[in-house]
């Protein structure tokens, strides 16, 4: 049995692709099999270079393998809906690691309505936004697969004024949530603190991180968001990769597993561990980073 995965390897994003396998890898040798069961599952690892065509083209290729039973991927909302134009209604668990909610774990995609993997995030950024200050939310980057909400809409899920991004207007007391890729996220941080050096800046992934790092100007507030269940801190100190990536890769993987297995076609997978809330990390200079606590 093969356990698919959609990351990149090759490309700006590759670190993500390969800790991600690595992660995977470890939730398989990792993974108690029900019974007396005994049979042999293996990753099958296809590049996408974090590009939505190529997510499609990596998509295609997994699902002509017969030997797949679920998929893991891809990292990126940007690349959802062409992954999923190959997944809804397959024979098979499809599991999009950045599209989870608190109630029903990993979930798949596209389900009309079903947006609480963003909504979820962005009220937790919300409530870290007003923790600092701020009186103004600002969505900026590309929004290619997230919820198509208004602006109105959106500020009634952060409680909070909600403005798509407009550079020019930006005010000392907005804070910035990038629903973007990382890379072009730091070259509009690094932008914005030459006129607004104390504006918070929240990355909405755990993936892409060390390109954001590399750079982007980090000498203000600047947070990225990771959902989490309960069980992360005792997990990173036995499991290598331990980042937040790494975590919902791994807890990705054992929830496809436990779906492969289940008796029935479409069951609907969910975290081994529960109690999943969105986590915010606090990015230093030197671009480590350490959970915030508030």
């Amino acid at each position: 049995m093969k356990i698919g995965l959609i990351a990149p390897f090759e490309g700006l994003y590759r670190e993500s692709g390969y800790e991600a396998l690595a992660a995977m890898r470890s939730a398989i040798a990792d993974s108690p099999l029900p019974g007396q069961l005994r049979i042999d599952i293996l990753p099958l690892a296809v590049d996408d270079s974090a590009d939505p065509e190529r997510s499609g083209r990596a998509a295609a290729k997994i699902r002509a393998d017969p030997a797949v039973a679920a998929v893991v991927g891809p990292l990126f909302p940007s690349s959802g809906e062409a992954v999923g134009e190959h997944f809804s209604g397959a024979e098979l668990a499809w599991l999009p690691v950045f599209a989870l909610n608190p109630i029903d774990g990993y979930t798949k995609l596209p389900v009309e309505g079903q947006a609480e993997w963003a909504t979820g995030l962005v009220q937790r950024v919300a409530e870290a936004c007003r923790a600092e200050g701020c009186v103004r939310l600002l969505l900026a980057g590309e929004r290619a697969g997230w919820p198509l909400l208004t602006e109105a809409e959106w500020a009634e899920v952060a409680q909070m004024p909600v403005r798509f991004d407009y550079p020019q207007t930006i005010r000392a007391d907005d804070g910035v949530l990038w629903l973007g890729m990382p890379d072009a996220g730091a070259d509009y941080l690094t932008d914005l603190r030459s006129t607004q050096p104390d504006v918070p800046f929240w990355l909405a992934y755990p993936f892409g991180v060390d390109v954001f790092t590399r750079r982007a100007d980090l000498s203000g507030p600047t947070f990225f968001a990771a959902w989490l269940a309960d069980g992360y801190a005792i997990w990173a100190a036995d499991h290598t990769p331990n980042s937040p990536a790494a975590f919902q890769i791994y807890q990705a993987t054992q929830a496809a597993i436990t779906a492969a297995l289940a008796p029935t076609p479409h069951t609907s997978p969910s975290p081994p561990d529960p109690g999943w809330t969105v986590a915010l990390f606090r990015l230093n200079p030197d671009g480590t980073f350490q959970q915030e606590r508030k």
